[in-house]
Formats: C-alpha cells, structure tokens, sequence
C-alpha cells in the first residue's frame, strides 16, 4: 500500500512539472515547433493545442499557427518573419537620418521599385522638373510650355525620334489658299478629309462616284421612266462596291415557282375529258400542283 502511494505521488510530481510552461520563448522558437511537428504529419489545431500547455499566453494564435504551416508545406525553410516596409521606417528615422527621412509612403514607394528589379537609388527626371531648368536661362519667354514639355515627353517615351511638329490639315490649308488657287480653294473641311484619306493609303486624287450623281446621268437620257430609283441604284452600288460582278437579282424564297407548263395544262385536259365531275382539289393532289394553278388551267379552258 504504501509502495502504491509512493509511486502514484511520484507519477503525480511528473506530471505537473511537465505541464508547467517555459518561463521564455522567441517566436523563431515556436515557429522551429511548427516546422517540426508539421513535418510529421500534425494537424495545425493539433499543433496549436500541444503547444499551448508549454507556452502558455505566449503561445502563437491559431491563425499564426495556420499561417506558418503553409510557408512550411511550400517550402519556405526560415523561421524568421520577412522584413516589411512599414518596419523599416522607425528603425531609420530617428537614428541616421532624422528629419530628412523619407515618409512611410516614400519608403513603400521605393520598396515596390527595388521588388521590380529596378536597381537605381535616383528618382527618375519628370518633366515638370525639366521644364523650369530650361525656362529661364536658355529660352526665355519662348520656352515651350509645361504641357508641350510633357506632350513631347510622351512622344520620346513612345520611341519617337523626330523633333520636328508633324504638318496638320490647318497648317496646309492657308498656304494653298490665296496664292495659288484663290476662291476655288478646297474648303477647310475638305482638307481635312483628303488628308485623312491619303493617311489611310488612299493614293487617288479624283473623287468616288456617288450613287445620287449616277442616277441623275442615267435617268432623262437612256432610260426615261423605266429608271431604277435612287434607292435601287444605292442597292446595286452597295452590292458592286462589295466585289458583287453579277448584274441578274438573285432569286428570292417568296417567288412563285413556274409550274404552269404546256405539260401542266396538257395533263389537266386529259383529266377533265376524262372525268368531267373531278374536282380541282383531286386535280392538283393527282398532278402534285398547287391548287391555284389548277384553278387557273381549268378556268381558262372554259
């Protein structure tokens, strides 16, 4: 009895020296934990509850313990946390760099740049910055202005080599005009549309055929009334201009196909001498026609 008792208080010290949680903990230390028992196959909440009886308070949350058991599983060794832009701000403020520290949205601008492979420490030139440089010492009052200075930024940046302004329609329109063809000129209008065109490889300088200017040359000296109207000759235009070559219409479903034939008619006679009484349904169902043109054969016999 008394060997029993001994061995049940010794079992009893055991244990409760086992369940006593460690005095000091890292979280490199528990993340070490994680790595190990996740390694073996231990379910996180598993993990979570085993080491919450050593740790204690201490121990990670659920969603940590979570967290690093999938940077485990995707083959992320470290046990340390990565660095964040936000933790970098405090450390260099106070210490080197004092008043003149970058702010934090500074600091996570640059991080972003260096994370993209962008190994230069120096802003880029914007133009703003070039244009009050320019300004006053070189160019005075006939400097570009701020908005030329960023269109023609946008110009180099898209590849574009040239310096010179390219010619617009408005530029070409008062040089032709009074010098070399007065009031015959092309209206501005007009310039601007053949610019457009001989832009879009268009190397012709005559204008189109329109269908209005067609119908007005064919209607009193050819064809009189039998003209086509204006809406038909904008039809068949449409259909030449789409690489149609045939001048016939196409046949249309709702045209009547012609089944009365001199064979059609002969057949109904013979029926009709035959027998007098038959009717022109029985007719059109024996000769397989419709029932409007065996109407119309038997009526013009009689």
């Amino acid at each position: 009895m008394a060997v029993r008792c001994r061995y049940a208080t010794r079992r009893r010290s055991s244990s409760v020296k086992m369940a006593a949680p460690l005095a000091t903990c890292t979280k490199e230390e528990q993340h070490s934990v994680i790595r190990f028992l996740s390694s073996g196959g231990v379910k996180p909440i598993e993990i979570r509850r085993q080491m919450k009886v050593l740790y204690g308070d201490a121990c990670l949350s659920l969603q940590q313990v979570y967290e690093w058991t999938r940077k485990f599983m995707n083959c992320i060794s470290s046990v340390t946390d990565s660095p964040r832009p936000s933790q970098a701000h405090p450390v260099l403020t106070p210490v080197q760099y004092g008043d003149a520290c970058l702010s934090l949205q500074q600091v996570y601008k640059c991080t972003r740049k260096f994370m993209n492979s962008i190994s230069s420490v120096t802003d880029s030139p914007r133009p703003s910055q070039a244009h009050p440089v320019v300004t006053p010492v070189q160019y005075g009052d006939a400097c570009l202005s701020l908005q030329q200075v960023y269109e023609w930024t946008r110009k180099f940046m898209n590849c574009i080599s040239s310096v010179t302004d390219s010619p617009r329609p408005s530029q070409t329109h008062p040089v032709v005009t009074p010098v070399q063809y007065g009031d015959a000129c092309l209206s501005l209008q007009q310039v601007y549309k053949c610019t457009r065109k001989f832009m879009n490889c268009i190397s012709s300088v005559t204008d189109s055929p329109r269908p209005g200017q067609a119908h007005s040359v064919v209607t009193p000296v050819q064809y009189g009334d039998a003209c086509l109207s204006l809406q038909q000759v904008h039809k068949c235009t449409r259909q030449f201009m789409n690489s149609m070559s045939s001048v016939t219409d196409s046949p249309r479903p709702g045209q009547a196909h012609p089944v009365v034939t001199p064979e059609g008619i002969a057949a109904v006679e013979a029926i009709v001498k035959e027998n007098p009484r038959v009717t022109v349904n029985e007719i059109a169902a024996h000769l397989d026609m419709g029932h409007g043109s065996a109407h119309r054969i038997v009526r013009d016999e009689k």
